[in-house]
C-alpha cells in the first residue's frame, strides 16, 4: 500500500482496519485495555476509528439506541460516555467485528 505523506494516522489506520479483520479486532482489545489502564483518549479514539472504518455511526446508532450525534460527542477526544452508553458501543462493536464483548463488571470495575 503505497502512502503520501499527506496521509494522517487516523486514514492508514482506517484503511487497515477495512483490509485486516484481525487487525481490527487486536486494535478493539487495545482499546479496551486502554479503558481498563486509564488511557481513555487513546482508547476512544481508537474506537472512534474502528467504527469509522467499520460498522459506520448510523449502524452503531440504530444498533445501541444512541443518536450519531452522542455517539459523536461520546467518542470525542473531549467524549466522557457513562459506563452503560460504554458498554452499550462496546457490544455492538464486538459483535460487528466477531469477537468476544468485554463484560460489564470488568467496565465498572
Amino acid at each position: 500500500m503505497k502512502i503520501s505523506p499527506a496521509t494522517s494516522y487516523d486514514d492508514m489506520i482506517k484503511r487497515r482496519i477495512r483490509r485486516d479483520p484481525e487487525f481490527a479486532s487486536e486494535l478493539f482489545n487495545g482499546a479496551v485495555s486502554g479503558l481498563f489502564e486509564g488511557d481513555f483518549r487513546y482508547a476512544l479514539r481508537t474506537l472512534r476509528c474502528i467504527v469509522s472504518a467499520g460498522i459506520g455511526f448510523s449502524a452503531l446508532s440504530r444498533s445501541v439506541g444512541i443518536s450519531s450525534q452522542n455517539l459523536h460527542r461520546a467518542l470525542s477526544d473531549r467524549g466522557n460516555p457513562t459506563i452503560r452508553t460504554l458498554n452499550r458501543i462496546l457490544s455492538a462493536i464486538a459483535d460487528a467485528l466477531g469477537v468476544s464483548r468485554p463484560s460489564s463488571a470488568m467496565l465498572a470495575s
